[in-house]
């Protein structure tokens, strides 16, 4: 008779050895729902233009004298534009008695 050196698995009984409820369970991993993500709020604005007239806007509001703009050639160009309308528009404007 050929002998191997194979084992049989334990027969489970049900019954909880010594050592057992002491050894650590492994984690549990538990899924929350996501929810749908929100645009980003900060970081740079989507619309420069929208942004600097939106600071202009809360600035004139406070009653600021200066406001600070991140500079670019189209803003630039917007500024020059509207603040050469504005001095034609109050020069047409016929001035009121004094």
């Amino acid at each position: 008779m050929e002998m191997t050196n194979e084992t049989t698995p334990p027969i489970e009984t049900g019954e909880q050895q010594l050592g057992d409820s002491l050894a650590p369970r492994p984690a549990v991993k538990r899924t929350v729902p996501q929810k749908p993500k929100k645009p980003r709020i900060g970081g740079a604005p989507s619309d420069p233009l929208a942004d600097m007239l939106t600071r202009v806007r809360n600035g004139a509001g406070a009653r600021h004298e200066t406001v600070t703009i991140p500079a670019s050639r189209t803003k630039l160009e917007v500024r020059c534009r509207a603040s050469s309308a504005v001095w034609a528009s109050r020069s047409s404007r016929p001035h009121p008695a004094s």
